[in-house]
């Protein structure tokens, strides 16, 4: 082998050493933060229902207004014929507004941040239906089976009645969802083909 060979031969064992001593590229998906988390449709889990979470109360405090800096009014909106729309942010809620949304009223509170006996609300979308649902199962069984996508965590209520706090009735008319705190709005509109489902959960009703 000339002196030339056992050079280039040197060379080519240097290079391949470099390459597989080399640091692995890392990941260009970073790990999910409530900064850097957007939905995909998808019932998020693990890391990622830990970004969607820490995500609420920045999702919240921009532009609206809280009680105690953890309660946020929740108000109900609907789109005449169509849907009902469910928000504590104030930005969201004058974009439906812009949408051809009408604002109903406040129903109650909803928290910005998980405590002590508190579950996230869900909310997702599809076939023309706002779905709020406190059960990260359903949620997944939504998008899994009934073509819904997943959009936020509207914020926490609570998963048991506790003082302070009223239930928030949810109806279904075979279409669309349909939530009140109010007891007699709840036993009236059946008769308007609302069939009650249920709790979906407690909001505090007023802080």
């Amino acid at each position: 082998m000339t002196c030339l060979n056992r050079l280039t031969w040197v060379g080519f064992i240097g290079l391949n050493l470099l390459v597989g001593c080399a640091k692995p590229k890392p990941s260009l998906t970073p790990t999910p933060t409530a900064a850097t988390y957007v939905s995909d449709g998808k019932v998020p889990e693990g890391a990622q229902l830990k970004a969607a979470e820490d995500g609420v109360e920045s999702y919240l405090k921009n532009g609206s207004p809280s009680v105690d800096g953890q309660f946020y009014p929740f108000y109900r909106q609907l789109l005449k014929g169509q849907n009902h729309f469910y928000t504590a942010s104030e930005n969201e809620m004058n974009e439906k507004k812009q949408a051809g949304y009408t604002t109903e009223g406040q129903i109650g509170y909803i928290l910005s941040k998980p405590g002590q006996g508190t579950v996230p609300l869900y909310h997702l979308f599809g076939r023309n239906d706002h779905f709020y649902t406190t059960s990260h199962q359903e949620a997944v069984d939504a998008v899994n089976k009934y073509q819904y996508a997943f959009v936020n965590i509207s914020g926490f209520l609570y998963s048991e009645q506790a003082q302070g706090t009223v239930p928030l009735f949810r109806h279904f008319n075979g279409s669309s969802h349909f939530y009140t705190t109010s007891p007699q709005e709840s036993q009236s509109i059946p008769s308007s083909g609302w069939n009650l489902e249920g709790v979906a959960g407690y909001l505090p009703e007023k802080k």
